[in-house]
């Protein structure tokens, strides 16, 4: 079954180990200052106990503070090791408290030990404090920095965008890849319920006032478990195994679905295979699909044919009419595959070439001489772009890693070893290369 990160328990055997320490989703930094607490408490304890009288709830200052910030820290950690999420309101609730355990640490030290009472009372003494503070300091503003600071600077290639949007808007809208979508179904006025993504479900509830959605962010606060259930029951859907997707969807009576392309193409693909969903609405990160027996795109998904629907541009138009095309009747012809490779010549998206290659071979796995050709010169050109503007990294290396490895599975198969090596030489380059500017940008992407 599928897994949304932020709904498993803080301990979880794969999750929890394969994230780096310093990025998205890692629990690892809440669970180092969780360490740092229990010592800090064990410490206290075994020190303390040779203090005579000493308790830390009567001490002479704020001890009511202390027993409720010791109080609240006790109810939210067990329900984190519960539900990770909740990390963003433990973690602050952890910092009062390692604040009051390092202070009374400090003074059960001074208190048994004659010599640091009197190293705190020399001048030295605040020096050493002085430095240390700016140690951490620095270490804190160079973790930011690179975390928060270097992904947004104008013309990174591994933007998701293609453009530069002012500062502002990159830093506060991380869903500017989704407006596109999000037009396009206030345009063509869609109703009813829907099947959304879970962080593209709140961004349509937030703009859409008409829909209804499967399941949101809300989680088990507002939809039941058997609820919770179904919906990652369908998002855990493969091709060629729609079946029980599809019943749920018409238990649910759900007349579209907003996906994720990065998470949720598989699932979108199963669907579009049974001839009972279509594409009307597929561009870089969002594919919209609707039943085609009923609903506002029903006409539109029988007839294989977008003419009707608004779009904000000629390509996405192409690209999503091609999709439709090609899962609702098997082919795409002749003037749109020639439109689409024009498109993808201006935008290449790796996505778009596999759709390429499918309406090319009839969706079958062996590559013509043609196919091949076009591959290759596709490849030439890419190599001749320059990978470093607005989104490069994910348009133009992810596109090149895309078509070598649809041309490296054929000639593999086919025995052709020598030219299969030279592929996956180039195969590992592109990975490397990526790799290399997504660890300098700081941005956690999936690598091919």
């Amino acid at each position: 079954m599928a897994a949304w990160t932020d709904n498993l328990p803080l301990i979880h055997p794969t999750a929890t180990l394969e994230t780096d320490f310093y990025q998205p989703n890692s629990v690892l930094p809440f669970l180092a200052l969780l360490g740092l607490l229990g010592s800090l408490a064990m410490s206290l304890k075994m020190t303390a106990s040779r203090v005579e009288g000493f308790s830390l709830f009567r001490r002479k200052s704020a001890a009511s503070d202390a027993f409720m910030e010791v109080a609240a820290l006790f109810i939210l950690i067990p329900i984190v090791f519960k539900w990770r999420r909740l990390i963003v309101l433990a973690a602050p609730g952890m910092v009062p408290v390692l604040a009051l355990l390092m202070q009374v640490q400090w003074e059960v030290l001074r208190a048994r030990f004659t010599r640091l009472n009197e190293f705190s009372r020399d001048r030295s003494f605040s020096a050493v404090c002085a430095g240390a503070s700016l140690l951490v300091l620095g270490v804190v503003a160079g973790f930011s920095f690179k975390s928060a600071v270097i992904p947004y600077l104008p013309n990174n290639p591994t933007s998701l965008l293609r453009t530069n949007p002012p500062l502002i808007n990159r830093v506060m809208s991380y869903n500017l890849v989704w407006a596109d979508a999000l037009e396009f179904l206030e345009k063509n006025e869609v109703k009813g319920r829907g099947l959304a993504s879970l962080q593209l479900a709140d961004y349509l509830l937030l703009h859409l006032t008409d829909i209804q959605v499967f399941m949101d962010l809300r989680a088990q606060a507002a939809y039941s478990p058997e609820n919770f259930r179904d919906f990652y029951r369908i998002f855990a859907t493969v091709p060629g195994s729609a079946d029980k997707a599809i019943e749920l969807l018409d238990r649910y009576n759900v007349a579209f679905a907003v996906i994720d392309c990065v998470k949720g193409r598989k699932v979108a693909t199963a669907l579009m295979e049974t001839g009972r969903w279509g594409c009307v609405y597929m561009d870089r990160w969002v594919i919209v699909l609707a039943r085609a027996d009923s609903g506002r795109f029903a006409g539109a998904v029988q007839s294989a044919t977008l003419d009707q629907l608004w779009f904000k541009d000629d390509y996405t138009r192409v690209v999503s009419q091609a999709t439709l095309s090609l899962f609702m009747k098997g082919e795409v012809g002749h003037e749109l595959l020639n439109h689409l490779k024009a498109a993808v010549g201006e935008y290449p998206d790796p996505e778009v070439y596999s759709l390429i290659v499918m309406a090319m071979t009839g969706r079958t796995s062996r590559l013509t001489d043609s196919v091949k050709a076009y591959l290759w010169e596709e490849l030439d050109r890419l190599s001749k772009r320059n990978y470093m503007a607005p989104g490069g990294v994910r348009d133009i290396l992810e596109s090149e890693a895309r078509n070598l490895a649809i041309l490296y599975e054929s000639e593999s198969t086919a025995g052709h070893l020598e030219k299969a090596g030279w592929i996956r030489q180039r195969q590992i380059q592109v990975h490397d290369l990526m790799k290399s500017l997504c660890d300098k940008y700081s941005v956690t992407m999936r690598l091919p």
